[in-house]
């Protein structure tokens, strides 16, 4: 057969007639795949384009559900075998042959054919592949040209769809596939500057779908407590063994008890045997882990500030509960530092762009230590110096609404539904919550969550109500100082928010405004309707 004399038509009619023929019988039939095969060189782009579609739904249909081992298999051809086996390990020799030698071409041509068209039949190809036989041979290969592909503009959007399906697959047979992946992005990451990689490139781990049955912490513990069970079994059975021969004969009933005892150490020890999955899926979750927080880590820590920061923060908050304690606690402090770090370049940059990244890291820090990390019942002192000095650099800013989002967020979570705090921390923040709030007349969404959230603090903290007063002025060294970063040694409690409040009062009419400020200065209790609500649920 020589396709390339062949007229169009006929190659084409060509080609579904062997697909047809291939597909009845392919134990008989695979020897003709070789002419498709040599369809790849044919000189009509449109033809190869042909081929290659349907060679990948042909090999999709005929592949089995399982890695063919190409050693084992030329070994087994060596040696003595029945007719029948010889016959199914021929074809499943040929079919690894051919699909090696079509993936090698298709891999090939994305290298060399550099047309639009043609470049994204290769990727659609690759992504079915592996989407649909992750449990075949040369996923590894096939894996690393779709994750490379995302950096392709042409072909990024089927290969982040593919990716994240693989990634988000809950089949316990595609965890090795999913590690692979995670290496060639980690690869990526590592070799490729920011400015080439898409804004949503981290996005992609949040994806990963972790069975949280199967985690190494989970499984050594169940594997630990069956292996004591069947132990405790096994004495059990055997003391009563030595006890009945020392009796005559043994009734109906104690054989039949006997024999369900022996059942039950018989199936409990089929069970531990079969833990040897269990042990292997939470290897793959903990190597998956580790990848993931690797790629966190790195961003987290590096030197400049990444534009994946708040993505990696996100990704943290997502997995931070899978993973082991002493992890927790080394994020926690590299989380710590990262705010610091983050302040000085605020500083050095005068970029506000940073504060919202400052806030998420507080945002995160609240998160973990009140979930995960209260094992360690660490003291969030510095969490919250960190979220103070934030209210302090935003004085004469305009804010952005996801910033606007995470300050209502972590005054409810940091002060109104969490324990209390000194007075004396609770005293800077209500009064640099004070003069924020004066320089949000443009903004009175935002403005009337500010002083929603002094009604609730001074509600909360009785000391605090002394700030109310006109006349509440420390001297000396009790005098107010709103230059320190540390909250609770700056003598808010010597200083007045009643100018603030009256400043707000003059600047608008809005009765709903003005019956809120009065009820502050005037402390008393909120409408019914309002008691129960959140900070953020006003905004």
């Amino acid at each position: 057969m020589n396709g390339k004399q062949m007229t169009l038509v006929e190659t084409t009619r060509f080609i579904e007639q062997t697909i047809i023929e291939i597909q009845q019988n392919p134990e008989e039939q695979i020897s003709q795949m070789k002419f498709l095969l040599e369809l790849l060189s044919h000189e009509n782009i449109l033809i190869v384009q042909m081929v290659i579609l349907a060679l990948a739904e042909l090999f999709i249909d005929i592949a089995p559900l399982y890695k063919i081992d190409k050693n084992a298999h030329q070994d087994k051809l060596q040696k003595f075998i029945k007719k029948e086996e010889k016959l199914v390990v021929g074809y499943e020799l040929s079919l690894l042959n051919y699909y090696e030698q079509f993936v090698n071409s298709v891999t090939t041509f994305i290298k060399v054919v550099k047309q639009e068209k043609f470049q994204q039949t290769c990727f659609t190809c690759l992504c079915k592949l592996l989407g649909t036989l992750f449990h075949f041979n040369c996923t590894r290969m096939i894996a690393q040209y779709v994750t490379f592909g995302i950096l392709n503009e042409n072909v990024s959007d089927q290969c982040k769809d593919c990716v994240k399906y693989i990634l988000q697959n809950k089949q316990h047979s595609i965890h090795e596939l999913k590690i692979h992946i995670l290496i060639f992005i980690q690869k990526i990451f590592q070799t490729k500057s920011e400015k080439e990689l898409p804004d949503d490139f981290i996005e992609i781990l949040r994806y990963v779908v972790i069975d949280t049955k199967y985690l190494p912490k989970n499984v050594d513990k169940e594997i630990k407590d069956k292996k004591r069970d069947l132990k405790k079994k096994k004495r059990e059975f055997f003391s009563q063994k030595e006890k009945d021969k020392k009796k005559q004969k043994d009734n109906k009933e104690q054989i039949a008890m006997k024999r369900k005892i022996l059942k039950e150490v018989q199936q409990d020890k089929e069970e531990a045997q079969a833990d040897i999955d269990k042990v292997t899926i939470a290897k793959h979750n903990g190597s998956i882990l580790a990848k993931l927080f690797y790629i966190y880590f790195k961003i987290i820590k590096s030197d400049t500030l990444s534009k994946f920061y708040n993505q990696a923060l996100d990704g943290i908050l997502q997995y931070v509960h899978l993973i082991n304690v002493d992890l927790i606690q080394n994020l926690l402090l590299v989380l710590v530092n990262a705010g610091k770090q983050l302040r000085k370049k605020q500083n050095k940059l005068n970029a506000l762009s940073i504060l919202d990244s400052r806030l998420q890291t507080v945002y995160t820090l609240t998160q973990i230590i009140d979930g995960p990390g209260q094992v360690f019942s660490m003291d969030d002192k510095e969490t919250t110096a960190q979220l103070y000095t934030c209210l302090l650099d935003i004085a004469n800013k305009k804010l952005e609404v996801q910033c606007e989002k995470l300050i209502l967020q972590l005054l409810d979570s940091t002060f109104i539904m969490k324990r209390h705090f000194s007075q004396e921390a609770v005293g800077s923040f209500i009064k640099i919550l004070a003069v924020i709030a004066v320089q949000q007349n443009n903004n009175q969404k935002f403005q009337y969550c500010l002083l929603f959230a002094l009604k609730l603090l001074i509600q909360k903290y009785n000391k605090s109500q002394k700030m109310l007063e006109e006349d509440n002025i420390g001297y000396g060294l009790y005098c107010y100082d709103q230059i320190r970063d540390d909250p609770a040694s700056t003598n808010a409690l010597n200083s007045s928010i009643y100018e603030e409040l009256n400043q707000i009062r003059k600047s608008t009419k809005d009765a709903k405004f003005q019956s809120l400020i009065n009820k502050i200065l005037k402390q008393e209790q909120l409408p019914q309707h309002l008691q129960a609500k959140r900070i953020q649920d006003l905004y």
